[in-house]
């Protein structure tokens, strides 16, 4: 028989609000000319840090909108194609960074048309408010982060909305004001030979998922206000069940062992 062990622990947001570095781009900024770029200063230093540009090759029948990491301690989260390497998308509220995300400080494709041995188009093709997982080193410290953006469905212009980065992780999306998290929502869990019941004292549950170790999603059903995890449907192992609410968002660390 399965058994079933949990600790209260919080785990979302990432960040604690006053470690969020966010900054809004004001007004949004469209790049819509034929190899124009935005040099994004993603730590404010007054350095550009990524270049993100639309090429054009009218011999070749090919648009692009590709980011640029700018030195060595700039990378971007991506994923290969045929050895091409496209930018991965994050969802809001995505945890950036996962544990199988890889991170390239070479160039690495938003959006392609036209001919290509890649066989993609990138993920960020006809996207609005799609967001880019960042990462940057700084004084020894690792930083991870987002930039928004939304992308032409034709790559003929991308738009710049706001980016923020927070030490050792944060969510997609996640700003000093996007999640209140001064107190951790006062989960009550219950056990019978069947299922586990993840529930709130006070409050709405919005949103609910739960990760392995390998950071892959696997069911997490809400019913009655409840999340509600059958035993049968897992292996041994640790688990991280995190749940948005009205009153604030935090997570669950469940361990399932043989008995």
């Amino acid at each position: 028989m399965k058994k079933f062990s949990y600790i209260i622990m919080l785990c979302l947001p990432l960040c604690l609000k006053a470690q969020i570095h966010y900054t809004d781009i004001i007004p949004d900024t469209t790049i819509a000319a034929d190899n124009g770029a935005y040099y994004l200063d993603f730590d404010n230093n007054g350095i550009a840090d990524y270049k993100l540009q639309k090429i054009v090759d009218t011999t070749a029948l090919i648009i692009e909108i590709v980011i640029y990491p700018l030195g060595d301690k700039f990378s971007v989260a991506y994923f290969n194609v045929d050895d091409c390497k496209f930018a991965e998308r994050f969802y809001y509220d995505d945890p950036i960074p996962l544990s199988g995300n890889k991170f390239t400080i070479e160039k690495a494709t938003l959006a392609h048309m036209g001919p290509s041995y890649c066989a993609h188009n990138g993920a960020f093709i006809g996207t609005t408010d799609a967001y880019a997982g960042m990462r940057m080193y700084r004084n020894d410290t690792v930083f991870y982060g987002w930039i928004r953006l939304d992308v032409d469905s034709s790559v003929q212009w991308f738009t710049l909305k706001d980016y923020a980065y927070c030490a050792n992780g944060i969510l997609a999306g996640q700003t000093y004001n996007s999640i209140d998290h001064t107190e951790q929502p006062d989960f009550m869990i219950t056990e019978n030979d069947e299922e586990i019941r993840v529930s709130l004292a006070e409050g709405l549950i919005l949103d609910a998922k739960l990760f392995d170790l390998l950071s892959r999603e696997t069911p997490a059903r809400i019913a009655d206000q409840s999340v509600r995890i059958r035993k049968r449907d897992y292996k041994p192992g640790l688990y991280i069940l995190m749940i948005k609410t009205t009153s604030g968002s935090g997570s669950v660390k469940l361990v399932i062992r043989n008995s």
